[in-house]
Order: C-alpha cells, then sequence, then structure tokens
C-alpha cells in the first residue's frame, strides 16, 4: 500500500499479489481483447483511490494491471514492454464512472495512448 499527496490531491494505491509465466520467445501475454507479446508475462490486481482537491471528488479505479517484459540476453537484463490496465474507474462522490477528463489523471499511460513496441 502507498498513499502519496501532491498539490491536486492525495492518492492511495493497493497491488496484489502478481501470477506470472515466462514462456519466454516472445509469447502471447493473456491479456483480455488486447495482443500483448513478451518473454514473461504478469497480471497483477490494482486499486487506485485519489481525492481530487479542486473538485473535493473521490475517485475509484481497480482492475488487473497486465505487464509483459523482454530478456535482453546482450545485457543480461530484463526490460519492461509494456503494461496495460484495462480497469474501471468510478466517481464515488458523482455516483458514476470518471469523466475523460478526471480519469486521465489517474489512470496509466496505457489507457490513453497506444502502447509502444521496442524492437528487440
Amino acid at each position: 500500500m502507498v498513499t502519496s499527496a501532491s498539490s491536486n490531491g492525495t492518492t492511495f494505491s493497493a497491488i496484489g499479489p502478481a501470477t506470472a509465466t515466462i514462456p519466454f520467445g516472445n509469447a502471447l501475454c493473456p491479456v483480455p481483447g488486447r495482443i500483448q507479446h513478451g518473454d514473461a508475462c504478469s497480471a497483477v490486481p490494482s486499486h487506485w483511490e485519489s481525492t481530487v482537491l479542486a473538485s473535493g471528488h473521490h475517485q475509484v479505479a481497480e482492475g488487473v494491471d497486465y505487464v509483459s517484459g523482454f530478456y535482453h540476453a546482450d545485457v543480461k537484463a530484463w526490460k519492461l514492454c509494456d503494461s496495460q490496465f484495462p480497469g474501471t474507474c468510478t466517481d464515488v462522490t458523482a455516483g458514476k464512472p470518471c469523466g475523460a477528463v478526471a480519469a486521465a489523471g489517474m489512470l496509466p499511460d496505457s489507457v490513453r495512448w497506444r502502447r509502444l513496441e521496442l524492437p528487440r
């Protein structure tokens, strides 16, 4: 669990235990409805809560973060390839899904932008 504060608001996060596979060979990682490749794949239950100071709204994002990595034998190191979070965001104060602007400040970049695949 991590709690942090900024000039925009406060955020609480809880990350659950990961389920990981290491198939190697740029295999397909099991991400529902998406294509994601990697030498290693993990699914991490994630929960974020945020209070936006400007509006006083309390928002909750929940779901599974799918992470993939590649092993680079030339440098003998693992490198992060992709993280996708197809979770949900709810504005608890308003009792409805977070708006695009509110969610953009809270959800990981992979929800907002297409992933960048690095050459192997």
